[in-house]
């Protein structure tokens, strides 16, 4: 069966040199466009610089995003982050749902993977789920995902999958110009038309002309409405909107929903704090004090829930 040579990057892998990639007989990458649910910050730091590079240098590229949803609604909103990133972009590799954290071990992953491969596949991308060998033997084994394209990792010498898949990551410890990066064979004959697609630039937020401001202290939300793009409106940050108007997730909210825009909020306490001990998730503190994973991460600045470190301080 032939095969091509590609590697995986993200921002891990700092600035990639592509002459050095091309020289070490690399045929297409794939990058990591984000993580997680429909957030600008959760956007990857380095994906519209690797992207220019992989048009400059002619590179055929696929993207990836790496998944957080533990339900439907979470995996919605990561196609929505992925749709996005995907504008002026020519992904003949495929995208991929890159679905491996711990925290969704539990979680139901065959309704989670269809929700986002389905709404991707009908915006009119190639798609499907990356995983580890044992995630697609156990979590992601049920039939109702043999319709989707498979991206499997195993780093061995011999991939033992023992059904097709696209790509095979055979290891993460690739060395090109003194980095490491994922290795990865395609078995697929993808695309062979290099990517031409306009150079795309990071998403450039326009807010509305300023209107005269209001007199109320509340907003209607609209149908299309962002928290981050009410925020812009009225001068402040969504995470401020989020705490004012008590919404754990900054991706849920609905037309017809009155938020707060100005004041404090009620009865506000002093803040309480947390000590991470050897052994906690930021989900499992989260459980501990009634609240969500994804607002203890946002009221701490944390892009990655899942660095966390014995004797930091969280606010909770």
């Amino acid at each position: 069966m032939s095969k091509k040579f590609g590697v995986d990057i993200s921002y891990a892998n700092g600035n990639v040199d592509f002459n050095a990639l091309k020289s070490a007989g690399v045929e297409f990458v794939i990058l990591r466009c984000g993580f997680g649910n429909d957030m600008a910050h959760q956007d990857d730091a380095q994906y519209f610089a690797n992207l220019k590079k992989c048009e400059e240098h002619r590179m055929p590229y696929g993207v990836y995003l790496y998944s957080y949803a533990t339900n439907t609604d979470m995996a919605k909103s990561e196609a929505a982050h992925a749709l996005r990133l995907l504008k002026n972009s020519n992904p003949v590799y495929g995208v991929w749902y890159d679905v491996e954290d711990k925290t969704q071990a539990n979680s139901d992953l065959v309704s989670i993977c269809e929700t986002f491969c389905d709404t991707v596949k009908e915006a009119g991308y190639y798609v499907g789920i990356y995983s580890f060998l044992a995630w697609f033997k156990n979590q992601l084994s049920s039939n109702r995902l043999d319709k989707y394209p498979k991206w499997v990792a195993q780093w061995n010498n011999t991939l033992t999958y023992g059904k097709d898949c696209d790509i095979w990551q055979f290891t993460d410890a690739y060395q090109i110009g003194g980095k490491g990066f994922d290795g990865n064979y395609s078995y697929k004959e993808f695309a062979t038309k290099t990517p031409i697609a306009p150079t795309p630039s990071a998403p450039v937020v326009t807010p509305p002309a300023p209107a005269p401001q209001p007199a109320s202290n509340t907003y209607t939300v609209q149908s299309g409405d962002t928290l981050s793009g009410i925020a812009s409106r009225y001068g402040t940050t969504y995470q401020n909107l989020a705490n004012l108007n008590g919404i754990a997730n900054p991706n849920l909210i609905y037309p017809g929903q009155v938020l707060k825009v100005s004041g404090s909020v009620a009865s506000a306490p002093t803040a309480q704090t947390y000590v991470v001990k050897s052994g906690d998730t930021l989900s499992g503190i989260a459980s501990k004090y009634g609240t969500t994973y994804q607002a203890v991460a946002a009221k701490n600045g944390i892009s990655n829930p899942n660095l966390i470190y014995p004797g930091q301080v969280l606010k909770i």
